[in-house]
């Protein structure tokens, strides 16, 4: 269904067509002046909204000096019932923190703050500059959310070439030519090598009583406006040109327009001119019809945190919880995904790390229970000695239902006792401009400016650990984090995070939250953590159809079985590390396997009824 805003709101421009009088900026004498540029920011996303900053740098006179540049953001919509209709709404910056209203010696009863937009996916974001010169960046959607950007898109407005009797807009996979003549109608001749212009797109559901269905209709309109423009009055008359140059005489039902252009015509819809304070027309005193017609947008701050949990939490959650832990016996590295929805038991899944590369550990030969799967009841794992231990327990707990196991360099071992340690794991503390740690044996020590650019400090606040995996160490972020899909909220489907911090941190299909490997001094990017979050992978951002991002590591496993009843027991003396592990690949949820040592069946994981039941609870 399009997300775009029902309503709409014709203005109606008498625009007479007269002839335009020249006369150049150099031969006035006082008067105001303004300089405006038109900034255009086209939504990547369908259904997304348009935004315009129109950025005016004003002049006492036309030669002399200026007390700055302020910026305002209009944002405009269609109708639902007819694309040639739209809506031009004000967006009101007020509310943001380190508002200014100086411009120079001037004060002015709009914000001045410089600020800019761009693109995440498609949804807007406000690079906002305050006062005190401290840069914010918010996702915006009716609220200002503190956001971390990790990658963006500039603007990608179009810009129009005269290519003799036609201008042609290219970009966008798209080609448009349009008649010079007709454009000549709103605009002075010079305007037409300085335009500029945004596509929208939505798709709309209409209901039709006659087959009891819907139709399906896909609307595309094009925007037009001119990239920058000079105003001025000179001896009681306005005149428009570009950058001051020789400009044409504006009569008073004349205007400077934003053009419609749908299905071969034009339409006039709004006079820029009015547009540049929020008052409307300084020099001829004509109101802005945005403001005096249409409820202000206003832009309210509000924390991360807040803003997941008005749109994810509720009765129906639409978000997930995540945390991830290390274990190490100095050559590997076990890290365990947890998995948690509101109102769910957690799901753990294991995998076993070598030199960077994770697979997933199956743990179903030590588990006896047929009738649950392993990943619903708790499991913890240690090392002793340079083996991996592993606890596990039933839930909820039974008698005689705790079970330990020791890895006996090639099968699980049964033994009495758990010794709770995480081996070879340290937690990072920030020493000046470093991360450090410490190891029983070695110091790692990390330029925190290497780590910003995987860990932003303002989402995870620094709390990360490192685990010794063969020849390097293997990195990732420790504090439990929660996790949604923007779609749900008021925007374009991506998946936003929300750590420790309060700042949102969108990840879209080409990123993600990263377990680094750091060896020989470098540190690279090792596996994308949010695909681990189930075998199926991760379905908070997902392909179409609802399909997950699938988990690579699955497929291709870790299985030990169980030690014989024969089998030498581990000399406690001993301190070597788990050595060759098998790998096998699951092809099927019937597929059986003898056991690495000792008789049995290992038995495959296969994806069960809850967790097909829960992945349809998230498609729906």
């Amino acid at each position: 269904m399009s997300r775009i805003m029902i309503g709409f709101l014709i203005f109606i421009l008498s625009m007479s067509i007269v002839p335009f009088h020249g006369v150049s900026a150099s031969s006035t004498q006082t008067f105001q002046a303004y300089q405006i540029t038109i900034e255009g920011l086209e939504p990547h996303s369908i259904g997304i909204l348009p935004y315009f900053i129109i950025m005016v740098k004003p002049y006492w006179l036309v030669n002399g000096s200026s007390p700055g540049e302020y910026r305002l953001l209009y944002t405009a919509y269609p109708s639902f019932n007819n694309i040639t209709n739209w809506t031009f709404q004000y967006v009101n910056l007020t509310n943001l923190p380190g508002v200014t209203h100086r411009l120079g010696n001037v004060t002015l009863p709009w914000p001045t703050n410089d600020f800019t937009l761009f693109s995440y996916d498609g949804a807007p974001i406000i690079h906002w500059q305050a006062e005190n010169g401290t840069a914010y960046d918010y996702l915006t959607c009716n609220y200002a959310v503190p956001v971390v950007i990790t990658h963006y898109t500039k603007n990608s407005q179009m810009v129009g070439h005269l290519e003799g009797n036609y201008v042609v807009f290219n970009g966008s996979n798209t080609t448009l030519k349009i008649p010079a003549e007709e454009l000549l109608k709103y605009y002075p001749e010079q305007f037409l090598k300085n335009l500029g212009g945004v596509i929208y797109r939505d798709v709309v559901y209409i209901w039709n009583s006659t087959t009891a269905s819907y139709m399906v209709i896909h609307r595309k309109a094009f925007l037009i406006y001119p990239l920058r423009l000079s105003y001025w009055k000179a001896n009681g008359k306005v005149y428009a040109g570009v950058n001051f140059s020789k400009g044409a005489e504006l009569w008073a039902n004349q205007s400077i327009p934003i053009l419609l252009y749908s299905k071969g015509k034009l339409k006039p819809l709004v006079d820029v001119l009015r547009l540049i304070t929020p008052q409307g027309d300084p020099l001829r005193n004509l109101e802005n019809p945005v403001i005096a017609m249409t409820p202000q947008r206003w832009i309210t701050p509000l924390p991360a945190h807040k803003f997941f949990f008005k749109f994810f939490g509720g009765g129906y959650s639409r978000y997930i919880s995540l945390h991830y832990s290390l274990i190490s016996n100095g050559t590997s590295t076990v890290l365990i995904a947890t998995m948690k929805e509101p109102g769910w038991i957690p799901y753990y899944y294991p995998y076993l790390v070598v030199s960077g590369v994770p697979k997933f550990f199956n743990l179903s030969p030590t588990w006896t229970n047929s009738h649950e799967p392993w990943e619903l009841h708790e499991f913890r794992f240690s090392v002793w000695r340079g083996h991996y231990e592993l606890l596990l327990r039933e839930l909820p707990p039974i008698l005689n239902t705790t079970r330990v196991y020791l890895l006996n360099g090639t099968c699980w071992q049964s033994i009495e006792s758990f010794h709770a340690s995480n081996g070879s794991v340290a937690r990072g503390v920030v020493e000046s401009d470093y991360m450090v740690f410490r190891f029983n044996d070695t110091t790692l020590r990390i330029p925190l400016n290497e780590l910003a650019n995987y860990y932003p400090p303002k989402v995870w606040e620094w709390k990360l650990a490192a685990a010794k995996d063969g020849d390097g160490y293997l990195i990732i972020p420790t504090a439990g984090f929660d996790y949604g899909n923007y779609y749900y909220a008021c925007g374009p489907s991506f998946g936003i995070i929300l750590g420790p911090g309060n700042y949102l941190l969108p990840v879209d299909n080409s990123s993600g939250v990263y377990a680094l490997y750091y060896v020989n001094g470098n540190l690279k990017l090792a596996f994308d953590l949010l695909r681990l979050m189930s075998p199926q992978g991760d379905y908070i951002r997902t392909l179409p159809s609802f399909k997950a991002l699938p988990n690579p590591y699955f497929n291709s496993s870790v299985t030990f079985g169980l030690c014989s009843s024969g089998a030498q027991k581990l000399e406690h003396t001993n301190t070597s590390t788990v050595g060759v592990m098998e790998t096998t690949t699951l092809t099927s949820t019937n597929t059986k396997e003898k056991a690495i040592c000792g008789p049995g069946l290992v038995i495959i994981l296969a994806v069960t009824a809850v967790v097909l039941k829960r992945l349809r609870k998230w498609s729906e």
